[in-house]
């Protein structure tokens, strides 16, 4: 630009506006990874990996291979997933790498210092992992036996470990039958309350014995798997009477009590063979016809020459 005093001047340049920082977790701008509020998916990795931590711990027999255990789940996630769990965990700060390995001992060494607690209550921490949840890890381990380089003698240690802290379920002889809601019409706007955890539930929820009394999902269930240690017959814990019938109401329920705790329905009897029936004899060729129409009786020939003779 030309003054009047005769200089040029180079016109004014606004400066660019500084970029946002951008998340490499969430990928969106205004904040970095470290302070992330999208957490939701880092506190599920984080409630598994504890459980993973929990349960190899307590069956598997030497702590080595747990911790490989351990190691090989948390290789199956990203860097950043590893990351943003370091930070979640707050011990980010004490790393000086920025590799996934770095990432993966730390987490290690973090979720096992966790574990410094009473045998009774890393017992009762087992005992909260749900039923589909210890199944899953049992596979792992034993499908991946030769990454953690398992013997057969460790892996009939850890078997026994898996079936001494959570038996096979046993199943029962007890037959599920459906209540219509009409037959409980009277009930359908009111609650039950349990009779062993006091809790109130809406008819729909509730699971009738054969003795008329009532009780919740979770009480029968866990009396269920409290049989598990004995031979005992389930019993009503109102009349004491052996339960060989239930009545639920709901589906899904009633599906996930039939596989897990039922036997399966026997199949019906077989009928009983029908005797066997008369045999029909075959239908025999009707009768010839008269052979009146090809050939002349002798009557018939003489009324026929004394017609003739008579006409002429």
């Amino acid at each position: 630009m030309l003054l009047r005093s005769g200089k040029v001047t180079t016109p004014l340049v606004p400066k660019p506006l500084a970029n946002k920082p951008k998340c490499s977790y969430c990928n969106k701008p205004g904040h970095k990874i470290n302070n992330c509020k999208n957490i939701e998916r880092i506190k599920k990795i984080n409630d598994e990996i504890v459980e993973r931590t929990i349960f190899s711990h307590m069956v598997i027999p030497y702590i080595s291979i747990s911790k490989k255990y351990l190691r090989l789940y948390l290789c199956s996630h990203t860097e950043v997933n590893l990351l943003m769990l370091c930070y979640y965990t707050k011990i980010k700060k004490y790393s000086t790498e920025y590799k996934k390995s770095s990432y993966i001992n730390l987490l290690v060494e973090y979720y096992y210092q966790k574990l410094n607690q009473s045998l009774n209550t890393l017992t009762f921490m087992l005992s909260t992992i749900s039923d589909d949840n210890y199944a899953k890890y049992t596979d792992e381990i034993l499908n991946n036996s030769v990454s953690l380089s398992l013997t057969y003698e460790i892996e009939e240690m850890i078997l026994n470990y898996v079936y001494k802290y959570r038996p096979p379920q046993r199943k029962f002889n007890i037959q599920l039958v459906t209540t219509h809601p009409q037959q409980h019409s009277t009930c359908k706007t009111n609650n039950i309350d349990c009779p062993i955890c006091y809790e109130t539930f809406a008819s729909t929820e509730i699971i009738r014995t054969g003795c008329n009394h009532n009780y919740c999902k979770g009480c029968l269930i866990s009396y269920f798997k409290s049989l598990n240690h004995n031979n005992h017959s389930p019993s009503c814990a109102c009349c004491r009477e052996i339960i060989i019938k239930l009545e639920i109401r709901n589906k899904k329920t009633r599906d996930e009590i039939q596989t897990k705790y039922c036997h399966p329905p026997l199949p019906p009897p077989p009928q009983a063979a029908r005797p066997p029936e008369p045999a029909i004899p075959p239908l025999q060729a009707p009768p010839p016809q008269n052979q009146q129409n090809n050939t002349y009786a002798p009557s018939s020939i003489i009324q026929r020459m004394i017609f003739h003779f008579v006409s002429f």
